[in-house]
């Protein structure tokens, strides 16, 4: 077949595929597939609204590498469709994304009442272990409109951990939150791993630990906002180790209210570490 071929077990490589299609899940895998790319890869749902829509829909597990590129995108959803609204770029039922390798941009489409988001699982976490992966949420509207680029589950939980290669994570506008990651707990490590992460709101949304050693350079930048506050990092704890390790943290400005920005956020009874 064109594009892509599968080896009969757990194995989809696509090699040039250009997947445009109205299905609200452009493509379904089922439980631990890998994708291995090879080529230039476009996949999107192009469904103009509706219900939930997914650029890449996987079962249980999923797992991203070889030395290609790979551009998927959500669809469009609407409000009549609440509560199940919601836009993402790649998702996954249970279980981890990994990506080991490769160029991932995912971006979640246009929520008219919902959540939009590049990377998320239900109920999982996402683990990146190498490539340079670019993870930004869609334009989120209405009551519950929420932009985030990346999270562990689409609820804002679960674990991130970022172990090799370059994270970039963005937002485009919300009428809630507007994250470039917002997870549970969020870990990243090793020379020459970078994490670029920025919302209108937070760069960084952080329920409980955020972690940072061995030599990994992490930014957090808050856009200028129209929201109430702005930090590059929200966490309830930081922790920073290691030589060589580099923080960045940039708060924005409040336009139009009276509203706070941080470079750091920490919660009430948080603790910022440095060691």
């Amino acid at each position: 077949a064109e594009g892509w071929a599968w080896d009969g077990a757990s194995t989809l490589t696509l090699n040039g595929i250009n997947l445009s299609t109205s299905s609200a899940k452009a493509l379904i895998v089922p439980a631990n597939t890998t994708i291995e790319l090879v080529g230039d890869n476009q996949i999107e749902s192009t469904q103009a609204s509706g219900g939930a829509s997914y650029g890449i829909y996987g079962a249980d597990g999923l797992t991203i590498g070889g030395t290609g590129t790979l551009t998927v995108t959500g669809g469009a959803t609407n409000a009549a469709s609440s509560p199940a609204n919601n836009s993402y770029g790649i998702y996954v039922n249970s279980g981890t994304i990994t990506i080991n390798s490769g160029i991932i941009n995912a971006t979640g489409g246009t929520s008219a009442n919902g959540q939009s988001i590049g990377i998320t699982t239900y109920n999982g976490a996402v683990m990146i272990n190498g490539g340079t992966v670019t993870a930004t949420g869609g334009t989120a509207n209405g009551f519950s409109g929420s932009s985030w680029g990346l999270s562990g589950t689409w609820n804002g939980g679960g674990n991130v951990i970022v172990s090799g290669g370059t994270l970039i994570t963005n937002t485009s506008s919300s009428t809630t939150e507007n994250c470039g990651i917002r997870t549970n707990n969020f870990t990243v490590s090793g020379i020459g791993t970078s994490v670029q992460s920025s919302g209108e709101s937070l760069g960084f949304y952080v329920l409980s630990n955020l972690t940072v050693s061995g030599g990994a350079n992490v930014t957090g930048t808050a856009k200028d906002s129209t929201l109430l506050s702005s930090a590059g990092f929200g966490a309830e704890n930081i922790n920073i180790s290691g030589n060589n390790t580099v923080v960045t943290a940039n708060g924005g400005d409040i336009i139009n209210n009276n509203g706070y920005s941080y470079g750091i956020s920490l919660g009430y009874s948080g603790t910022l570490t440095i060691d």
